[in-house]
């Protein structure tokens, strides 16, 4: 019986740590019921390499002009967000991403085209453009000979004082507590009909994007920009 109520709790635990972004069961406990950031990623070849977006538990990839992409990462710890560079201006329909999540959301800039409709979202977010508490530039980066435009930090760091000193919500609505995918039972995983995905190749246009499977971990697919392996500065490591 102690084996079964202990068991029991155990799994009780587990839920109540169930990161909505991933389907783990490994959300810290200060970030249960808590509302997750979205912050808008530089990612042409010229900012590379990018950091801070290894910690991120989801990153959307999205054409914008020019057959280029830029990123949509979210993290789903705001009291420990790491800082992030580089930071760029949204397309309208990355706040509508971060709508759905419920998140915060970061950017560097503004799409001309598109304010009026951002605006009518009435979003929880920070602009370096204008709120420069959690913004600035990377001096190495500025030395090293980066343009401007691939220099902005957001300062992770400091978000969990500066969204508590404004007074903003920071408990995620009753709607947005469910995972946000579909996931399967990591105890009873689905194995699909047809030949195994070893690559997955992403063509953007002026860019692409390749995800090749780990030879050591069928679960686990390691990330390619341009045929080059892209890692966070931060720490040398490949996105996986």
């Amino acid at each position: 019986k102690a084996e079964e109520t202990t068991e029991a709790e155990s799994k009780k635990k587990a839920e109540k740590n169930l990161n909505y972004l991933t389907g783990l069961n490994d959300l810290p406990d200060q970030a249960i019921g808590k509302r997750p950031v979205a912050v808008m990623v530089n990612n042409v070849r010229e900012a590379m390499p990018q950091y801070g977006i290894e910690s991120a538990d989801v990153i959307f990839e999205i054409p914008v002009e020019a057959g280029l992409t830029r990123m949509l990462a979210i993290f789903a710890d705001y009291q420990s967000l790491p800082n992030i560079c580089s930071v760029r201006s949204y397309r309208s329909y990355f706040p509508a991403i971060a709508l759905g999540y419920d998140a915060f959301y970061i950017h560097w800039g503004e799409d001309m085209t598109a304010m009026d409709y951002y605006y009518s979202l009435n979003m929880d977010s920070y602009d370096g453009m204008s709120d420069g508490r959690l913004f600035g530039r990377d001096s190495n980066r500025l030395k090293n000979g980066y343009a401007l435009e691939h220099t902005s930090v957001f300062y992770g760091a400091k978000f969990n004082d500066i969204v508590t000193s404004d007074g903003r919500r920071t408990d995620l609505n009753d709607d947005y507590k469910t995972p946000f995918f579909n996931f399967t039972d990591s105890d009873k995983p689905i194995t699909p009909a047809g030949d195994d995905c070893n690559i997955v190749n992403l063509e953007y246009g002026s860019m692409s994007s390749t995800l090749v499977c780990s030879k050591d971990d069928p679960s686990l697919y390691y990330k390619y920009i341009n045929g080059n392996i892209q890692i966070d500065g931060n720490t040398g490591n490949q996105l996986a």
